[in-house]
């Protein structure tokens, strides 16, 4: 789904606006990621950036005769809507589900952070479809909520957890920012997450997406670095067999940084503010959360060993260069 014929460009191949077609591949390989998702999943997604439409009709509140649906009444969408615009303009570029192919692909070149998210969604689509839908955050939730990527379980249509940062904050307090996630989960008991969806199950064995406000749902912090964009779009965007396996190995990086270290970071915080509620107020809230994450972990354990990626383990020392 993310790889692409390979191109010939003469001698300008690795030249001046070099980057730049790579960036173009990859937001391609985005807009056929929200394709699928609008077609196959019923998804209300932005065809450029993949991002959750919150303007969709489907998250409008209305009564029907099987009872209420959508999420927010109208006016709070508005005010939803207005906010996030000015947040973009605010950091000088285009409301994200306001945009041309032209535009966001200046973004993307731009701003190193908007890349690896990009290429956080293409990995995970590229070789876990078939256990999640990843799709990017509606704008509000990205500037409210602090939440960049949804993770949705497609056995029980939980969305098991949201991804707060993918940018190595090394030198720039990443442990208080590690730390922040974990209360975050803990303390806080996860995020909201105004624009997200349910499963909702039908008559007959039918099931869809059905637009929905969360709470507790868990974040991860993915401290990957401005040299893994570029490893990633290396492989990404080449066709070979060695660009195939540098893109498993890629993936393999975030695999281990979730399952061997954010993963049970959570998990420990979790531990700790269990044993401060034990039988308390906010209990049921933990509970909801640690089910979350414990559906994350066990379906990313599982996918790990139908890759064939289980002995690969993300030590101290590599973490330097992930």
């Amino acid at each position: 789904m993310v790889h692409f014929e390979k191109q010939t460009y003469g001698s300008e191949s690795k030249g001046e606006g070099y980057e730049a077609r790579q960036i173009e591949k990859l937001s391609e390989s985005l807009g056929e990621v929200a394709e699928h998702l609008q077609e196959n999943d019923g998804l209300p997604v932005n065809p450029v950036s993949c991002c959750v439409d919150m303007g969709d009709s489907s998250f409008e509140k209305k009564k029907t005769e099987d009872g209420e649906i959508g999420a927010h009444s109208k006016d709070r969408i508005q005010e939803d809507i207005e906010f996030a615009k000015r947040e973009a303009e605010r950091d000088g570029k285009r409301y994200e589900l306001d945009i041309s192919a032209e535009e966001f692909d200046g973004n993307l070149l731009d701003d190193k952070r908007e890349q690896l998210e990009v290429a956080t969604v293409l990995m995970f689509f590229e070789f876990l479809k078939k256990e999640f839908i990843v799709v990017r955050a509606s704008p509000h939730d990205r500037h409210e909520n602090g939440v960049g990527i949804l993770i949705i379980h497609r056995d029980t249509g939980n969305v098991v957890c949201g991804i707060t940062e993918t940018e190595d904050k090394k030198g720039e307090g990443v442990e208080g920012l590690e730390s922040n996630v974990v209360e975050t989960n803990a303390g806080d008991r996860g995020v909201y997450i105004d624009y997200g969806f349910r499963l909702e199950r039908k008559e007959g064995g039918k099931s869809r997406f059905a637009p929905a406000a969360l709470s507790n749902v868990p974040v991860f912090y993915l401290p990957l670095s401005s040299d893994y964009v570029t490893r990633v779009r290396n492989a990404m965007t080449g066709s070979s067999d060695k660009a195939a396996l540098s893109e498993r190995d890629e993936f393999a990086r975030i695999l281990s940084l979730l399952l061997d270290e954010e993963i049970p970071d959570v998990e420990d915080g979790l531990r700790q503010q269990f044993g401060v509620v034990r039988g308390g107020t906010g209990i049921s809230e933990l509970n909801a959360v640690q089910g979350r994450v414990n559906t994350f972990r066990d379906a990313l354990k599982g996918a790990r060993d139908s890759l064939g990626l289980s002995d690969v383990s993300l030590g101290a020392e590599k973490r330097e260069a992930a």
